[in-house]
């Protein structure tokens, strides 16, 4: 389940072509319906985007079945930077309204995703990868980058603005490969959480 219609579209014709039998849907864990309850909920890299996080939560504790596990993947607070902070911080020259991701990810990351989580959980369990991005050539990265227009751009942007944002955002990706190879440094984790029992 996710709220764009074009990653749910995308991520299902990845799984009918893998001849994966996944059903995917356009929704919110704030509103979704039906009562339906699972062994396992993943939040993967998506809590920082909800509005009310503690509802989400609540939401994702009233789903599991009894002894089930949620696992929430998500960021450190530096994770891509300085790279991803460069652009951000250069768009936001441009248009003042810009809503950073790296400030959108702050909402719910590794430092102060434990603070959520035992609000709605008895036991949890980090694990901490350290790793990198390693793009050999800018389309990639300056593609991730631009993937998160309705994410920081104002509400009320236009077509235009954003052809100019994302012209911006190709220019300082391109400088930014000094190199073979640009290496962007990632830190991410996995919270594994349960109601009631051990994580054994």
């Amino acid at each position: 389940m996710d709220q764009s219609q074009a990653m749910v579209e995308e991520a299902q014709r990845l799984a009918d072509a893998a001849g994966l039998p996944i059903a995917y849907r356009v929704g919110d864990i704030l509103d979704a319906p039906g009562g339906e309850r699972f062994d396992l909920i993943c939040a993967c890299h998506m809590l920082y985007h909800v509005s009310d996080i503690d509802a989400a939560l609540a939401q994702c504790v009233r789903r599991l079945a009894p002894g089930g596990t949620f696992v929430a993947t998500t960021n450190n607070r530096d994770t891509m930077a300085p790279y991803d902070t460069q652009v951000w911080a250069a768009l936001k020259q441009r248009f003042p309204g810009i809503r950073p991701e790296a400030v959108t990810h702050l909402r719910f990351s590794l430092e102060n995703g434990a603070e959520f989580l035992l609000r709605h959980f008895d036991r949890l369990e980090l694990r901490v990868r350290r790793d990198e991005f390693r793009f050999p050539c800018p389309t990639p990265w300056a593609a991730y980058l631009k993937s998160c227009r309705h994410l920081v751009m104002p509400e009320d942007h236009t077509d235009a603005e954003w052809a100019e944002a994302a012209d911006l955002i190709d220019r300082l990706v391109r400088e930014q490969f000094t190199g073979p190879e640009l290496i962007v440094p990632k830190i991410g984790g996995t919270f594994l959480c349960q109601v009631g029992q051990g994580l054994g």
